[in-house]
């Protein structure tokens, strides 16, 4: 009887951890296709997203708005709701900014990391 009640356990318990996991919604694909290369060396277009990011001026794209919502959750979660797309895209802003501005980054990090923060903590 043990056995079974241990096995219906383990069974429940696997179903259960298998839905939450398929349940993982990703985040919209609608803007897989902004070329993150042209926008990390064009300093223009970088200063953009940049300034948005870090609340230092505005949002000019609807990309840039929706890098700024998913970034810190993106980070924290290592891209677990990213379209595979958006993996690469995560993977070449870190790398830029680890190799070409490291100050930024730090900033960037600090900023997630508030976010994620606040957020956990509403």
């Amino acid at each position: 009887m043990t056995r079974y009640v241990l096995l219906l356990f383990v069974m429940i318990l696997s179903m259960t951890i298998s839905s939450v996991l398929m349940d993982v919604t990703k985040y919209t694909s609608k803007y897989d296709d902004v070329d993150v290369d042209k926008i990390l060396h064009t300093p223009r277009l970088l200063n953009q997203y940049v300034n948005c990011y870090t609340e230092k001026g505005p949002c000019l794209t609807a990309e840039a708005k929706f890098m700024k919502d998913i970034f810190a959750e993106a980070l924290v979660t290592k891209c677990v709701k990213c379209t595979d797309k958006q993996k690469i895209i995560f993977d070449k802003i870190i790398t830029w900014f680890e190799e070409n501005d490291k100050e930024t980054w730090k900033t960037i990090l600090s900023i997630a990391i508030n976010k994620h923060l606040n957020k956990k903590a509403s």
